[in-house]
């Protein structure tokens, strides 16, 4: 599995996840903000099987939990807070994670069968009824 865009790309090969690209942002996962010109491993994250890259942040499904890392402007990291994470950091509220994408300010997330978003909520694109950044996950209600 490949997740690119625009500054970095995100490779699982064997289960394990490796990074390269652009890092400025801690988006790489390494710990630094340091670019990153060959594939490099993600310390601390096996079974992975799922990836996204998001503008300046990448989501990873390992072991059915999502973790997350770079920058955290409008909750898109999905801490609760906006703080940038240089390493994979796991959101604490999402169990059974099947399926991760990243937009280019928020993030889409299906845990348990169902569908969470968090991030920026500008034009509506996290699917709440409206405008609203959302730092942690919450669940997209039809």
């Amino acid at each position: 599995s490949v997740s690119c865009c625009l500054f970095h790309t995100a490779v699982i090969s064997n289960g394990l996840l490796y990074n390269f690209g652009h890092g400025n942002n801690g988006q790489l996962g390494q710990g630094n903000e340091d670019n990153q010109y060959e594939a490099k491993l993600v310390e601390n994250l096996t079974n992975v099987t799922s990836v996204s890259c998001g503008l300046y942040n990448t989501a990873v499904i390992s072991n059915g939990l999502l973790y997350t890392f770079g920058v955290g402007y409008h909750g898109r990291l999905g801490h609760g807070n906006q703080e940038k994470q240089l390493i994979p950091k796991l959101v604490e509220s999402l169990t059974n994670v099947t399926s991760v994408s990243c937009g280019g300010f928020h993030t889409a997330v299906i845990s348990n069968g169902l569908l969470y978003t968090f991030g920026d909520g500008d034009s509506g694109r996290l699917g709440h009824g409206n405008k609203e950044n959302q730092s942690i996950p919450k669940l997209v209600e039809n």
